[in-house]
């Protein structure tokens, strides 16, 4: 080991095996200024500052020896291929219950103590409709409901006291009824039968004349996005309610990290798939080993239920408009894929239900804000103590 005044020096061989790596790494971190270098007093080879390789040393220690406090969750499971959302398979929910009872069961309100109609307030729906008319002509439903929901966030008032009470449910259930009933209606019409919430939403996203089968589908959809598991939204939602983050704010925080199956299955591109699907042109041709959007779950091994569930429904309402999507899904190339996702299913009814632009991300959005609440919710209940955080503080 060489040594001089300014301190300790390593050689490339003594420092390679004290960071467990291979010399090319070691350029790296020397380009990048993570450790500092020298050419060997010998003149043959270079030699690293011994107190940047344990600076180094110390931390690539910490970040393997680092678990992750595991989420315990009363919310979603999936076992066996099938998605329950508090014990309730998600199939039978989609048959027995409205989205708005859905969304109450995630936010354990077994008391029953929220039922009835979501309501909003007429003069706050129109001040945030109004707040939203800055927006371009061209902007999407997703954009236009992150205004009204800053908007609605900012004017209610917020449930009292903390924690998680039947307070913040009815506040929970006003502040998503208000940003979306102050979405613009997409036929230009006024607002039509607003008495269930997927109903309203249609009117804001369709121009096609709304009937109970149609808005069954929409609400069953809404039902299925409802939540799944611990996407990155949710595991910042969790975060950000365990630091006090109150339900507006979360959902608000959950809207602008939207993500989800729905941009996946926009990349396949379902309108060109639709349109070529009644012509002999293959309308998508994955490259090979690629993994193709809108196509297969990690979860699912077997095939997303939530999919085959909606596909159903859309099925028994509009056969013969599914006719151009099941003659691309059964030719190749897309027959090899495994069974379509929950994001491409979703897309489909917003092509389907001629839908704007965008639809289908606002449907997925508006979904998910009711399992970013139920979340946040249990993170208000269990009221943790605040995490105390260092940093290290690392030179450039």
């Amino acid at each position: 080991m060489a040594k001089t005044i300014d301190g300790e020096w390593l050689t490339m061989e003594e420092t390679c095996q004290r960071l467990g790596i291979k010399r090319e790494t070691v350029y790296s971190y020397v380009s990048r200024g993570r450790l500092r270098s020298r050419r060997s007093t010998s003149g043959r080879g270079s030699e690293v500052r011994a107190d940047d390789v344990e600076h180094l040393a110390s931390l690539t220690a910490w970040r393997r020896s680092y678990i992750p406090r595991p989420v315990e969750s009363a919310i979603t499971l999936i076992k066996n291929g099938c998605l329950y959302y508090r014990s309730h398979e998600v199939s039978t929910l989609v048959r027995d219950s409205s989205f708005e009872q859905v969304a109450l069961t995630l936010w354990d309100d077994e008391e029953n103590e929220s039922a009835g109609p979501w309501e909003a307030d007429a003069d706050l729906v129109e001040k945030c409709r109004a707040a939203a008319r800055v927006l371009p002509a061209d902007a999407t439903p997703l954009d236009r409901l992150r205004m009204t929901a800053a908007c609605a966030g900012s004017m209610l008032k917020p449930p009292r006291g903390e924690g998680w009470s039947a307070d913040s449910r009815r506040y929970a259930a006003e502040f998503l009824t208000t940003a979306v009933r102050a979405l613009p209606h997409a036929s230009g019409k006024g607002p039509g039968d607003e008495s269930r919430f997927a109903s309203m939403l249609w009117s804001r996203l369709s121009s096609r004349e709304p009937t109970p089968a149609v808005v069954g589908v929409l609400d069953a959809a809404l039902i299925l996005l409802a939540d799944h598991d611990l996407p990155e939204s949710t595991r910042v939602v969790r975060m950000a309610a365990r630091a006090g983050v109150g339900i507006s704010g979360i959902v608000r925080l959950g809207l602008d990290i939207n993500g989800g199956p729905v941009k996946s299955a926009t990349v396949l591109g379902l309108s060109a798939l639709l349109d070529g699907a009644r012509s002999a042109a293959d309308p998508y041709r994955p490259r090979t080993g690629e993994p193709v959007p809108g196509f297969g779950h990690a979860s699912y091994p077997d095939g997303d239920p939530r999919a085959r569930i909606l596909l159903n429904l859309l099925t028994g309402v509009d056969p013969d408009a599914l006719d151009p999507v099941n003659s691309a899904l059964h030719r190749a190339p897309l027959s090899s894929l495994p069974p379509p996702n929950i994001g491409f299913v979703l897309t489909v009814l917003a092509n389907v239900g001629q839908m704007v632009p965008g639809a289908a991300e606002a449907i997925f959005a508006i979904a998910r804000s009711t399992g970013w609440i139920a979340h946040a919710g249990e993170e208000y209940a269990q009221n943790p103590v605040r995490g105390i955080y260092h940093s290290v503080y690392c030179p450039r």
